[in-house]
């Protein structure tokens, strides 16, 4: 139908070399000649893709300078490009970083102060280590029999953080978990109390569930939520009617997104060793 158009389709790759044996050389985006290796990765759109370990990675270029400004911070951190949020833990510090830096009202050439250049400088020298990172592009178990959404949500004084991991099971009981999607937020410069963090987190968790799901492609038997916070379950068990404006139109909404969701109660022990299996806390 394309080539009907006049439109060449051009760089094809794969990770079966069988699907490419019907390509001409000089429409595919790596020659067959040469023997794709483990570390060679291509770009699709945007993400780096290793077609040999069918894996994505992150390519990292830092900029070095001796004398940082509030532009030039900010244009490095526009480099990181993670659309799905895998690498939230690493992003958030960035974004922390920003907000502070924002607070002393700087002008944009301006250079920074020794204390935030020498902190972004520790965040930035360690920004490499996120080639390390590899992370599967089939997030399913072969020939699974079954499969969960399970979401996780948790705030601090700093930020709040969503994420989306798909577990699935074969039929000889086998189970894999693996991280779908996450976001972050900075909490709001105006101090909040930790149940309103928690309930910010909960509706952002509730806002990645309603457009996550959908987009999904294999039957899902059940969803979960997961949150540390008691109170903020305590709040979504009841009628929104009950309580101040602030919390009652938050849990309206997260009771209106998630209908048919299960919220349940995780220790924020076991959320950070959630976190920490997929090795992105290396960083912090």
């Amino acid at each position: 139908m394309m080539k009907r158009g006049g439109f060449s389709l051009r760089k094809w790759v794969s990770n079966d070399p069988d699907a490419l044996s019907n390509i001409p050389e000089e429409l595919k985006a790596v020659d067959s000649k040469h023997t794709i290796k483990d570390d060679q990765h291509i770009k699709i759109l945007g993400i780096a893709w290793l077609p040999y370990v069918d894996k994505f990675t992150f390519t990292i270029t830092v900029n070095e300078t001796d004398v940082w400004t509030k532009r030039k911070v900010l244009s490095e951190v526009a480099k990181i490009f993670d659309p799905l949020g895998w690498l939230a833990p690493t992003v958030i510090i960035s974004k922390i970083f920003l907000q502070d830096l924002w607070s002393h009202h700087l002008s944009w050439d301006e250079e920074l102060p020794n204390s935030l250049a020498r902190q972004w400088r520790i965040f930035q020298e360690q920004l490499p280590l996120l080639t390390k990172i590899k992370i599967p592009r089939c997030i399913l178990i072969p020939q699974a029999i079954d499969v969960q959404v399970h979401g996780f949500c948790d705030s601090s004084e700093k930020a709040y953080c969503a994420a989306i991991y798909i577990r699935s099971k074969d039929a000889t009981q086998t189970v894999i978990s693996r991280l779908l999607t996450s976001k972050t937020r900075v909490s709001p410069v105006k101090t909040q109390s930790l149940p309103r963090l928690e309930l910010y987190s909960a509706l952002l968790l509730a806002n990645l569930l309603h457009a996550t799901l959908p987009t999904l492609t294999v039957p899902i038997s059940e969803t979960f939520a997961w949150s540390d916070s008691k109170i903020t379950l305590a709040w979504l068990k009841s009628e929104p009617r009950r309580w101040q404006p602030f919390v009652a139109n938050r849990v309206a909404q997260i009771q209106e997104l998630t209908p048919n969701v299960h919220w349940n109660f995780v220790s924020g022990l076991e959320i950070l060793l959630i976190a920490g299996r997929e090795g992105y806390l290396q960083l912090n």
